[in-house]
């Protein structure tokens, strides 16, 4: 990254990286001892980048060619790195990281109930109990985040009224002016729409604590409901689902802990 910040003519840019216009010599990134593979795509080839990696395109001839980005479940430390990086130079990523892990952790946490009460082993319920557990890829990387949540909320908000997001009642997309970190963040009553996460909650405004205030999408008890849940905690899974009515899970009968009880009439959330 420094190598490459040196090297570049829009370095002062915070973005630089994203810029379309960039073109480095391959000589010179490798007289740094930065690794170049040189990859030809033919027809009908596909290509893939993998973590960390940048690249440049040479097209020869005419062409349509077309890019989609994904990852698997496996990806995502390395996604939460990038995320790290950007909210130190301002970079609106392309999606939010905390929204896609927690998607993910969800559905995880449904996975062993979804293989008890409706016997399903396909190949999706599998991957997601191959990556939780107490000490998985998953749980891992949920664990800190919720850790560096609890953190920052700590040392924040201890003066700020606190109160839930509410997204259905404005137009304005509640995101950090920053970094655009969307999952928590504090406003203040002398721009009441305009939004910094706790990192950046000092640059919104110079207003006193009083003035200002801390919003959320879920407490501090409810991620870690949602770690006990990814840990396989059952109980905690069915809780978890319980609360989000627009999660699909079959919660016919009762709670793991009234296992021996009589089942109730079936539900579906």
């Amino acid at each position: 990254m420094e190598v490459v910040r040196k090297l570049s003519q829009s370095s002062k840019n915070p973005a630089f990286l994203n810029l379309l216009d960039i073109q480095i010599s391959p000589s010179a990134l490798i007289y740094k001892g930065i690794s170049v593979v040189k990859c030809v795509q033919n027809p009908n080839e596909f290509v893939l980048v993998f973590p960390g990696a940048y690249r440049t395109e040479i097209c020869c001839g005419f062409n349509f060619s077309e890019a989609s980005c994904f990852a698997p479940l496996e990806w995502l430390p390395y996604g939460q790195n990038i995320i790290e990086h950007y909210a130190e130079y301002g970079i609106k990523p392309l999606l939010s990281q905390d929204k896609l892990m927690i998607e993910a952790a969800t559905q995880a946490a449904k996975a062993p109930w979804e293989a008890l009460t409706r016997k399903d082993n396909s190949f999706t319920t599998e991957m997601l109990k191959n990556v939780t557990g107490k000490n998985d890829i998953l749980t891992k990387l949920l664990k800190s985040r919720v850790r560096i949540e609890s953190i920052w909320r700590k040392h924040v908000t201890s003066c700020l009224d606190s109160n839930a997001f509410d997204d259905g009642s404005t137009p304005i997309k509640r995101e950090c002016g920053i970094c655009f970190y969307d999952h928590s963040g504090v406003s203040c009553s002398c721009s009441p729409n305009r939004y910094a996460c706790l990192r950046h909650s000092y640059k919104i405004c110079s207003c006193p604590c009083n003035s200002k205030s801390f919003l959320f999408r879920y407490t501090m008890t409810e991620l870690e409901l949602l770690v006990q849940a990814v840990e396989g905690k059952l109980s905690a899974a069915y809780n978890w689902v319980k609360k989000r009515p627009h999660q699909e899970m079959d919660l016919s009968g009762s709670s793991p802990r009234e296992s021996s009880r009589e089942s109730r009439p079936q539900m579906r959330m």
